[in-house]
């Protein structure tokens, strides 16, 4: 998984935001980090997935966008049930 806009990677953010504010509640109980072997993610060097954000962002799809939740939209179109 390649680095984000500020050169790290969601994972290493999320490494360095759980050291920095450990004793932080969490909004969503539900929230886990980023498990690259099992979540379903979008690839930010693949321009076929921004490709697919763009047209499902414009088709309100994107009103689930937390890759925890089942509700997840991309979970949906990569792993059909």
């Amino acid at each position: 998984m390649g680095g984000g806009p500020n050169g790290r990677s969601l994972m290493e953010e999320q490494q360095i935001f759980a050291k920095r504010n450990s004793s932080l509640p969490l909004v969503d109980p539900g929230w886990r980090p980023l498990d690259p072997n099992s979540d379903v993610y979008l690839d930010w060097d693949s321009e076929e997935d921004h490709k697919l954000l763009h047209t499902h962002w414009a088709e309100g799809a994107c009103q689930h966008l937390y890759y925890w939740r089942e509700d997840y939209w991309l979970r949906a179109l990569r792993n059909p049930s």
